[in-house]
């Protein structure tokens, strides 16, 4: 299903590319342009980093995102806090971004219930 025509409370199901809304410029469609860009710039780190670090998916599923962004396979809340969470370097900016991004969206979504 489209996000967009989601978030607008159409269940139309269209790839993105066929989307009517893909000119929108609407909060919620800017904000899923936003995280579809930011998902893109992860995929492409997280490959990056499977060969970098020669990794199995099953060594990445479980780990916290900034640590693997610095090569440090630490497992999910088995450590508090992060020491990297306020790192400023591209990689965790991005994973922050997508936070925020997605916290909004619920938001969004949450008030319109």
């Amino acid at each position: 299903q489209c996000m967009k025509c989601l978030l607008h409370g159409e269940s139309q199901s269209h790839s993105s590319h066929d989307c009517p809304r893909s000119k929108c410029e609407c909060r919620k469609c800017h904000l899923i342009d936003s995280r579809r860009s930011v998902a893109n710039k992860l995929v492409r780190l997280g490959r990056k980093q499977k060969i970098e670090y020669s990794l199995s998916d099953r060594d990445c599923r479980y780990t916290c995102a900034r640590c693997r962004n610095h090569g440090i396979l630490v497992i999910k809340k088995h450590h508090t806090p992060c020491p990297y969470s306020l790192c400023p370097c591209e990689p965790c900016t991005l994973n922050g971004e997508r936070k925020r991004i997605d916290a909004e969206l619920n938001e969004i979504m949450r008030e319109e219930r």
